[in-house]
């Protein structure tokens, strides 16, 4: 075991970024860093730095629009059983 689930899982921090994409995605749009701090209440350093690690396992994208850097989850097996699992806890 590669230890993913804790690395992701493990930290309020991300728990918390990941159901902002999550609501971000419901609401058609991809997130900049400023509605990201907004949502989560995190300093914007530790959105970056969350969202750092999220890149780095594959489980958020950066896009580039015309209004800057925006970031939302990666269609896959694993964001999907954790948008299964937040919704099953009632968190989304």
């Amino acid at each position: 075991m590669n230890g993913e689930a804790e690395e992701v899982l493990g930290c309020r921090g991300r728990i918390k970024l990941l159901k902002a994409l999550m609501a971000a995605q419901r609401s058609g749009y991809a997130a900049s860093i400023s509605k990201l701090t907004a949502a989560t209440r995190l300093k914007r350093w530790n959105v970056e730095r969350h969202l750092e690690i999220l890149l780095k396992l594959g489980w958020v994208e950066e896009v580039h629009t015309p209004e800057g850097r925006r970031f939302r989850l990666k269609e896959n097996r694993k964001v999907e059983a954790a948008r299964k699992l937040f919704k099953e806890l009632g968190e989304v």
